[in-house]
């Protein structure tokens, strides 16, 4: 049965502009006008003021129709930097050829680079069926399958969101269970957030901050969408912290703790540094958890929560350990998730 889906291209992180000033000397920025295609369709776009380690958000979709286990799709980039005092430089041309096309998962999210001596860029693209009625994701059922979240997050409000892939549920900590309406997308609910994340915080400044690859974003509690402004690299606002988190959980000590692999990093919020001594094993200062996490969050009443493939963990912080009886099965512990 053939199926239809929407390619999300996000953003073009660019790594080297050749942004020269006079006299070959490096300059402000410089004016890129690209062309990305997929399966076919394609649309240019001019953007000034690049510059080296920048972000291009380009929030496009494409709509690809007829995709079945035998045909492949292609998201590809091509274009040139405009120069009004000789001939222009072309970009070098990437692309990212996927196979087959009927093994796309809901939200999965796919990137592709190009470099030369000149420039340097990497395109982040998401992929979703775009009837969710007939997709075979264990996501369309209405639930998460109780395994392997990407993020976790406490909200002001006293509900609890769990994401994964490109959609979340809101969890009612009183009734215990999955509130009724969900799971929903992030798309068109969180404005301004990816399709996908990695991990998701809240921070004393009231906002939470959200990560995806490289990039984080800076979402406003109060107003409810991401800030303008926003994405930026992780690298440019965390010092010291990896990109690509496997999770991450503010704690009650000022700390931030950010996972990655089987190691995890300090990170001290009013240094805004990553405290010496780091990166280290979970393993060996987290007793109880496994060597790796999908999910974390910390609750009011000190406990935190850990979330690993179909398994949770209750954290106790004043004991510094993982409580008696745990792990125990997401499906069995979180309803409806």
């Amino acid at each position: 049965m053939s199926k239809s889906a929407i390619v999300h291209i996000q953003s073009i992180h660019v790594y080297q502009s050749e942004s020269y000033g006079f006299f070959g000397e490096p300059g402000s920025s410089a004016e890129w006008n690209i062309t990305i295609t997929v399966d076919g369709q394609s649309f240019t776009q001019r953007h000034d003021g690049v510059k080296d380690d920048s972000v291009i958000v380009i929030d496009r979709e494409f709509n690809v129709d007829d995709i079945g286990p035998h045909r492949n799709l292609k998201v590809e980039m091509t274009g040139e930097e405009i120069d009004d005092t000789s001939a222009n430089d072309q970009l070098p041309s990437g692309a990212k050829l996927i196979v087959p096309s009927d093994n796309w998962d809901s939200g999965l999210a796919y990137e592709f680079s190009a470099s030369n001596d000149d420039f340097s860029y990497t395109v982040r693209f998401d992929i979703r069926e775009s009837d969710i009625g007939t997709s075979t994701n264990p996501l369309t059922a209405g639930a998460f399958g109780g395994a392997e979240l990407d993020a976790a997050i406490v909200w002001p409000n006293g509900k609890i969101y769990l994401f994964k892939g490109s959609r979340y549920v809101r969890y009612d900590l009183g009734a215990d269970k999955v509130d009724p309406g969900y799971p929903s997308t992030i798309q068109g609910n969180w404005p301004g957030l990816p399709m996908q994340i990695d991990a998701f915080i809240t921070y004393p400044n009231g906002s939470a901050y959200a990560f995806a690859g490289d990039l984080y974003y800076r979402y406003d509690i109060a107003a409810d969408k991401v800030v303008v402004g926003y994405p930026r690299l992780i690298a440019q606002a965390w010092p010291g912290l990896p990109t690509h988190l496997s999770a991450a959980v503010t704690w009650s000590n000022g700390k931030l703790y950010a996972f990655k692999g089987t190691e995890y990093y300090r990170f001290d919020i009013a240094a805004n540094k990553v405290d010496a001594g780091y990166p280290k094993p979970i393993g060996a200062s987290w007793p109880g958890l496994p060597s790796h996490v999908d999910a974390a969050m910390l609750l009011p009443n000190g406990k935190a929560y850990f979330f690993e493939g179909n398994q949770y963990y209750r954290y106790d912080v004043a004991a510094d350990k993982v409580d008696a009886g745990y792990p125990q099965l997401i499906a069995a512990g979180w309803h409806g998730v």
